[in-house]
Order: C-alpha cells, then sequence, then structure tokens
C-alpha cells in the first residue's frame, strides 16, 4: 500500500503522471513524446509481480522473449539474431530448449516469472524495475528466484573488466557454473494455443 508498484510503472510510463517530472540519466521523461518514448523503451524494462498476467498467452515462450527486440529501434538485430538471442536468454535463467514452443499457460508460476525475467534484460535496458516479482510465488520457489535475480544483477553488474564484458552466452556459462541445477518441473503436455474467450 505504500505505491511502488504505481512509482514504478510511473517511471517507465505505463501510467502517466499529473505532476511533477521523472528524471533518468538527465533527461525528463516526462516531456518525451510516443515515438520518442517508443525508441526510449528498450533502456527501461520490468518485472512483473504476476508472471502469467505480464506475458502474452497467445504467445510462445520464444515470442515474448523476442517482442521487445523486433520493437527494439536502436541496435536491430536481423530474424536469426533474435532466435539466437532468445536461446541464449532462456539458457540464462535456466529454462531448457524444450521450454521455447511452449506457452504461458504450460509453464509453471516461477518458469514464467524466469520467462519474465529473460524478456525484461532482452534488451540490455540500462534499469529494470522490479515489481516484487516474487510476493506471488509459492514460498518453495521465492528463493530460487531471489537467486537468479541477484546473479543476474552480478553479471550485468560487475566492475569495469569483469563480468560486464563477456557476452551473453558467457554469462550464461557462467550463471550456469555457480547456480543450481535447472528446475526439473515438467511443462505441461498441451502445446496448444490458448482458446480465445468468446466475447459475451
Amino acid at each position: 500500500g505504500s505505491g511502488k508498484t504505481t512509482v514504478g510503472r510511473l517511471v517507465l510510463r505505463l501510467i502517466e503522471p499529473t505532476a511533477g517530472t521523472i528524471e533518468f540519466e538527465g533527461r525528463d521523461l516526462t516531456t518525451l513524446s510516443q515515438r520518442q518514448l517508443a525508441e526510449h523503451r528498450s533502456r527501461l524494462q520490468m518485472v512483473f509481480q504476476e508472471p502469467h498476467a505480464s506475458l502474452n498467452p497467445n504467445m510462445t515462450v520464444a515470442r515474448n522473449i523476442e517482442d521487445p527486440l523486433r520493437l527494439q529501434r536502436e541496435g536491430r538485430l536481423s530474424s536469426r539474431e533474435r532466435a539466437e538471442r532468445v536461446r541464449e536468454l532462456v539458457h540464462l535463467v535456466q529454462l531448457r530448449d524444450e521450454h521455447l514452443d511452449a506457452y504461458p499457460h504450460n509453464l509453471s508460476a516461477g518458469q514464467a516469472q524466469r520467462v519474465g525475467v529473460a524478456r525484461a534484460i532482452a534488451t540490455n535496458p540500462r534499469l529494470v524495475v522490479l515489481d516484487e516479482p516474487t510476493s506471488l510465488l509459492d514460498i518453495s520457489i521465492r528463493g530460487e528466484i531471489l537467486d537468479l535475480l541477484n546473479r543476474v544483477k552480478e553479471l550485468y553488474t560487475a566492475p569495469p573488466g569483469g563480468e560486464e564484458q563477456l557476452d551473453l552466452q558467457q554469462r550464461g556459462e557462467r550463471l550456469h557454473a555457480s547456480a543450481s541445477p535447472v528446475s526439473r518441473s515438467k511443462i505441461s503436455s498441451s502445446r496448444r494455443r490458448p482458446a480465445r474467450s468468446s466475447p459475451r
């Protein structure tokens, strides 16, 4: 009830402020036009509180992670490069190749939040807002997600000459070398696109 979620959404301008300024890297984000905001969006990302609700249910895991890369204006990647980056990101958050073609409803809450983390860091943002990303998860997997977030933070905020000089694949290898084994939770056997609900 202290307004943390509201502040996080304001910083990303997912909701519009009624007054004041939002300064990031010396720039007032409230003055950006929609076009400028779209160009700036890849620098600001968020991991949401409810993992399944934050993912597009009609997109596969691969497409959910790829989506920010498709919208990125600077340093746009080819379709092949995007596919390679998505696969590397899936490994980085300790998921497996078989998850790429799954839909969000096939995933456990912990797996869905790992996808949310992968999507948030896909564009190498300057700021990632964490909106209580473990508060709605089962207590048995909260520690796993917190550990993942801490390890990802260490890899992306290392001092000069450290891991920040590594490419994504090398970061993933470092993460796997120091982390617990990949979760063995099975994904649902149904890989079909979820049925759209009929309008009432």
